[in-house]
């Protein structure tokens, strides 16, 4: 059988940024407005007719309130980057893009954030930095095709020529968070000796630094975009899923509540707090994204909270295993253990349907006597695991 691999998509993120024209009817918002301010207290002053204040005024206003609603819903325009299997394409939606063969690329390191935003243009072409916003610098080695005027494969190799590149890229985008992680695999480690070694002229080292996001990535409230704020909160969804996956097993898998009852005992002071947390991003949760980025926070730093309760109460529970209950309790459970396995391994459904019953009345009675508090989905499963094995046996004979 021949295997084909999966090349990996393009993916692509944005750093929106205002340009000369937000700008300037920002700035006409708040001047007209200052002047709508003055004139009111001025025309006051000097008994001008009411009606006549407050057209002046009105106007002015209005006129503010047209210029920065122009000015705030204006198409901005933005950095891109785009990284597919073997190219990183980059530039400014509003002047130029180009692309770049990652096996040219050799370093690739952060910069501080840009206090001013790049005119994008001119001998500023390849600096693509917006105020405000982190600097990824990309250092290409590219093959000169000319040496001394002559086609390079004519004579010699051509010595080659660096080319570095700024790039805005915030890491509050999850999406651009693949870029870099792309990104820093593909540049290549430097030599440890290379800065000892004589010869010809050196070219950048490749730092191989690009950083990983946070462990929690960035919060919605200071993603660089809309669309950024959107893909966060859909990576929470993803996160809140997976917790209620992981516990799910739990509610599920018999084998899993008998060897490790504590893990749901909402008695234990881990199962109530995740249990808390729980019901928090459950409330929280929406269907659609909410369009208020304060609320889809709240939601983003619940199901924080939620996975790292989780954690704590899965870790707690498997290490408190069935230490924490009596003596007789223990060996109750790991009868029903057994018991549990056997019919798991046996093929005869008779034998299977006893086995289960036996766990069934064993967990029931436990439970019935608080000394374990498994979830009633467990026990559930298995009057039903019962059934099934009667129901098999029954058409069988």
């Amino acid at each position: 059988m021949t295997s084909t691999r999966t090349q990996p998509i393009a993916v692509t993120t944005r750093t929106e940024y205002l340009d000369r024209v937000h700008r300037v009817l920002l700035l006409t918002q708040l001047i007209v407005t200052g002047v709508a301010v003055i004139a009111l207290v001025t025309l006051n002053a000097l008994d001008v007719a009411p009606i006549v204040v407050m057209v002046v005024v009105g106007a002015l206003i209005c006129a503010g309130l047209l210029a920065g609603a122009a000015g705030r819903y204006r198409h901005r325009h933005a950095v891109l980057v785009t990284v597919d299997s073997d190219t990183v394409y980059f530039g400014s939606e509003h002047h130029h893009l180009v692309s770049r063969p990652l096996s040219e690329l050799a370093a690739a390191d952060f910069r501080p954030s840009a206090t001013t935003t790049s005119t994008m243009s001119g001998d500023r072409a390849r600096d693509l930095t917006v105020a405000g916003h982190p600097v990824l610098r990309l250092t290409f080695l590219r093959e000169s095709d000319l040496v001394d005027g002559i086609p390079a494969g004519w004579t010699r190799r051509a010595e080659p020529e660096e080319e570095v590149w700024d790039v805005a890229l915030d890491p509050s985008d999850p999406v651009a968070a693949e870029i870099i992680s792309r990104i820093g695999a593909t540049v290549p480690r430097a030599q440890p000796d290379s800065a000892a070694r004589g010869g010809s002229r050196q070219h950048a080292a490749p730092s191989g630094n690009v950083p990983a996001p946070e462990a929690d990535g960035p919060r919605i409230g200071d993603a660089s975009s809309d669309a950024a704020a959107v893909r966060l909160w859909e990576d929470s969804l993803r996160r809140h899923d997976a917790v209620l996956t992981a516990y799910g097993r739990y509610e599920l898998d018999t084998e899993l509540v008998l060897r490790f009852p504590a893990v749901t005992d909402i008695t234990r002071d881990e199962v109530q707090a995740f249990h808390d947390t729980l019901d928090d991003a459950n409330a929280l949760r929406t269907e659609n994204y909410p369009g208020d980025r304060a609320r889809a926070e709240a939601y983003q730093l619940a199901v924080r909270r939620l996975r790292r309760a989780w954690a704590a109460c899965e870790t707690a529970g498997k290490a408190a295993g069935t230490g924490y209950l009596d003596e007789p309790t223990r060996k109750d459970l790991g009868t029903a253990l057994k018991l549990y396995r056997h019919a798991e391994a046996s093929t005869v459904a008779a034998e299977q349907a006893t086995y289960y019953g036996r766990v069934r009345d064993i967990v029931t009675t436990l439970s019935e006597q608080a000394y374990i508090h498994p979830p009633q989905t467990v026990i559930d499963e298995l009057n039903a695991a019962t059934r099934r094995a009667l129901e098999s046996g029954t058409s069988g004979a």
